[in-house]
């Protein structure tokens, strides 16, 4: 059985709001930023939010911001209570938006999970792929490799970087919670390769940091309906869902066409809410005042009583099966075309990279 789509508060997919977000900042579009930020935090998604920042991090600005990386690790231990992970979830947006960015870990994770390697590097040694910059096939070699294959491998990528008089050192056990070893591993390796690159470069820019604005957030905090409001939520529907996850393009590049099948559990409220209470947080706290979910697979909702379950559809009835077609493309972006698309992300988004994929590779990942 396919999973259950995981909704948030707007009824959006969670999967395509942290694609969406993952975009916004790329564009260094500041209100889109903060308004998925918005849409992920207020779903109850506090974690995930952090989480998909730090991937973000990782696969677009490590590379090139190294000592970003120690300034947030300590922002993060400090921040212990709702409030301050919320303000901590502005602090990286508001940085990561002023900052330069690359698509070099981003593609390669990619290319190492999705392409075959080249066959004639592939009979390479490592120390032959550091020394040619196979960035490609180090990065296959390490992804298919055995746990003590792993190790030897990282032993010999830090012993060309020291004798190279690089700082850069692959961790042999991944200590950031948020992403996962393979994204470390590419991430050390391209800011070692960067490093030799700027070694001859003696001046070094002081980093700065912007202080964060939290009331950016609160801009998009939740609208729901009052009973005495003359508005019915499908109303308030039209007006929240103001932006479109596909924006730049992030969605047709990253996920396959939603199915009808799902897309009939969005347009049916009857379907849609007992999905939304079990996988979302804040659906599930809604639902809970007005009854319960059976312990289904797929679950069914038990009102309290008949009056419950009408002031529940007074208070979140989005009647998604007659919002405009308008507002249904907009929130599941459908038959999208994916040709090119990643020639043309590389080609905005690589200006200050060091790994340039060729037109096949980036060919292949947008089939």
């Amino acid at each position: 059985m396919a999973p259950l789509p995981v909704f948030t508060r707007y009824l959006y997919l969670k999967n395509d709001v942290i694609m969406a977000l993952r975009a916004s900042i790329l564009n260094k579009d500041k209100e889109s930023s903060y308004f998925w930020a918005a849409e992920l935090l207020f779903s109850g998604f506090l974690d995930d939010t952090i989480q998909s920042l730090w991937q973000i991090y990782f696969d677009h600005y490590a590379s090139s911001n190294i000592t970003f990386e120690t300034y947030l690790k300590k922002k993060e231990i400090s921040a212990l209570s709702p409030k301050q992970k919320q303000d901590f979830v502005c602090l990286i947006i508001s940085n990561l938006l002023k900052r330069n960015s690359t698509t070099d870990v981003y593609i390669l994770n990619k290319v190492s999970s999705e392409i075959y390697a080249d066959e004639d590097e592939a009979k390479l040694t490592i120390n032959e792929l550091l020394n040619q910059e196979k960035l490609e096939t180090l990065c296959h070699r390490w992804a298919c490799a055995s746990d003590k294959e792993r190790k030897d491998i990282i032993n010999v990528v830090n012993t060309f970087f020291g004798s190279k008089n690089i700082k850069t050192k692959i961790e042999k056990k991944n200590t950031n919670k948020h992403v996962n070893s393979k994204t470390i591993f590419i991430t050390r390796l391209v800011q070692g390769f960067i490093n030799i690159k700027n070694s001859g470069d003696s001046t070094k820019k002081k980093q700065q940091y912007v202080v964060p604005d939290s009331s950016l957030l609160e801009q998009h905090k939740t609208e729901e309906r009052n009973l005495d409001d003359t508005r019915f939520p499908y109303k308030i529907y039209k007006d929240v869902v103001k932006l479109s996850p596909n924006q730049y393009n992030m969605v047709s590049m990253n996920r396959q066409n939603i199915t009808d099948t799902q897309m009939d559990i969005w347009r049916n409220g009857y379907k849609w809410i007992p999905i939304a209470a079990k996988t979302t947080p804040v659906w599930f706290e809604r639902l809970e005042k007005y009854g319960k979910l059976t312990n289904d697979e797929t679950p069914l909702v038990i009102w309290n009583s008949d009056d419950d379950e009408e002031e529940f559809y007074e208070k979140y009835w989005y009647d998604t099966e007659e919002q405009p077609l308008e507002i249904q493309k907009r929130v599941i972006p459908r038959d999208m075309e994916k040709s090119s698309l990643f020639k043309t992300f590389q080609e905005k988004h690589n200006t200050n990279g060091i790994y340039n994929p060729c037109n096949e590779v980036l060919t292949c990942l947008s089939e």
